[in-house]
């Protein structure tokens, strides 16, 4: 988790629980984004979480097999 993500958890009253079903349950709607500056790859996870629409940002790069987690916001 990045320092960002947790800033946004904070504010945004978001829990790892929560974060953690919108990764594993969650559903790429979108596009993938190369990130060219980092290298790379970087997918919304979407998923509806306790009564609301989660997406975290998760970037994944071929040399590291962990996820890093970017963001989280919540659409409306």
């Amino acid at each position: 988790m990045t320092d960002h993500i947790k800033d946004q958890m904070k504010l945004r009253k978001v829990s790892s629980l929560e974060i953690t079903e919108c990764i594993r349950l969650g559903t790429i709607r979108r596009q993938p984004e190369v990130n060219i500056e980092k290298g790379s790859l970087e997918c919304r996870m979407e998923r509806y979480v306790s009564g609301r629409e989660l997406t975290t940002l998760v970037a994944l790069c071929d040399e590291d097999p962990d996820l890093v987690l970017v963001t989280v916001f919540e659409i409306s």
